[in-house]
């Protein structure tokens, strides 16, 4: 996926491009690997008896799974800007 740039305009009439490096995956697998340790907190957490251990999996968990679910919404969004763009130009 190439790096993309978003331009939004100041009150003044200017626009302010601000370049953005994409880097495919890095968010899913960041996702994927907090919610692969926040599992095993849970089960440590569990095993021990420490309670603040499991709380803490499963919230790493939580964590994961939102940072897998926004990356997706985001390569959605992408995907349909690109489609309309080239609708639009076309």
């Amino acid at each position: 996926m190439p790096d993309f740039r978003i331009t939004s305009w100041s009150s003044n009439g200017e626009s302010n491009d601000e370049h953005i490096p994409k880097n495919p995956g890095h968010t899913i697998m960041s996702g994927k690997t907090d919610e692969i340790k926040g599992r095993i907190k849970e089960a440590a957490g569990a095993l021990t008896g420490n309670d603040a251990l499991r709380d803490e999996g499963k919230t790493q968990q939580a964590v994961g799974e939102a940072k897998q679910f926004v990356e997706k919404v985001a390569e959605t969004v992408k995907k349909t800007v690109d489609d309309i763009t080239k609708k639009v130009t076309n």
